[in-house]
């Protein structure tokens, strides 16, 4: 039986797996699929992190085959979205930081998945003093995506480059990623110039970058649209966790700080006006919701319909326009 698949631009809207939904148990991952695709959603964004299926920068492949089992019994597509602390800018451990994109990739693959989600790399901040080792280091990364795309394209994989969150090890100076700006972000995708190399836009990350920055979050929601594969949506109220560097979950949702993947609605980000203006050509598009709120997945779902028909409108009157 085929997926559903949605017409105009967003072709799928899916929710994805917290790592700590499953914690390398395949039974909860199995479980967690089919509750996944009986609220309606049509596909699933999976962290290879949460199934200890890369160890050692390897695929274990006796869990790739169980994994591959599981996921074969559902009428869902796949995403992946790759190891948060992957990094191809890394000067330390750069051929781990390889084998593990490698991996990731190659797990994708084999689980017929369509899309790689990679965070955009990261420095320490006093690398940024430096712009030239920041420019050779950016180099570096798009040199990497290059290789990697070629082989993504053997199995149709898409690579969508992420903006990252704005957490406190950036908002205190620790660490510094170009990612955060979206111009920046357009700007190594556009020089990385592969039909299958483009964003991941994070809505509520791009919020935050916008507040703790002071660049405009509508106008970089358009200068990334022509490059956007993939979204990823839920809500916060924009705020970066400027207070404390280790202020536990609970505390950031009380005072709305941080990178807080609340359901759409519950925070103030303004989805409804960013997606009326959005105008992409093709995308996944992802409910990136906390797990402890799983009794709200099927309200965001309906809401991630609503929200996909306002670019999907909004295209057919650019179509129709043309």
């Amino acid at each position: 039986m085929e997926v559903e698949t949605f017409k105009g631009p967003v072709k799928s809207i899916g929710i994805n797996g917290h790592p700590s939904m499953w914690n390398g148990d395949l039974k909860l991952f199995e479980d967690s699929l089919a509750f996944f695709e009986s609220t309606g959603f049509t596909h699933i964004e999976i962290p290879p992190h949460g199934l200890d299926i890369i160890m050692g920068g390897k695929i274990n492949r006796e869990r790739l085959e169980r994994i591959r089992g599981i996921v074969q019994r559902f009428n869902l597509n796949y995403t992946v979205h790759a190891p948060d602390f992957l990094n191809l800018m890394d000067t330390v451990n750069s051929e781990l930081h390889r084998s593990v994109f490698d991996a990731s990739l190659e797990f994708t693959a084999e689980i017929g998945g369509k899309l790689l989600v990679y965070h955009a790399g990261r420095v320490p901040a006093e690398y940024a003093e430096d712009e030239v080792l920041i420019e050779e280091l950016k180099a570096k990364e798009r040199e990497l995506l290059v290789e990697f795309s070629d082989l993504a394209s053997r199995s149709d994989i898409l690579i969508g480059v992420e903006n990252p969150n704005v957490d406190s090890d950036i908002v205190f100076r620790k660490v510094y990623t170009y990612g955060a700006f979206i111009d920046k972000l357009v700007d190594q995708v556009s020089k990385i110039a592969r039909p299958n190399v483009g964003i991941t836009f994070d809505f509520g990350h791009a919020r935050v970058a916008s507040t703790h920055f002071g660049f405009d979050y509508f106008s970089s929601i358009e200068l990334a649209s022509t490059y956007i594969n993939s979204l990823h949506v839920y809500d916060s109220f924009g705020r970066p966790n400027n207070v404390d560097r280790e202020l536990p979950y609970m505390f950031q949702l009380i005072y709305g700080l941080g990178d807080l993947h609340l359901p759409p609605g519950w925070g103030n980000l303004p989805l409804e006006k960013s997606f009326s203006n959005l105008k992409i050509s093709q995308a996944f598009m992802t409910l990136e919701i906390h797990p402890g709120y799983k009794d709200e997945y099927a309200e965001g779902l309906k809401t991630a319909k609503y929200l996909a028909s306002l670019i999907n409108n909004n295209h057919m009157g650019e179509v129709r326009r043309g």
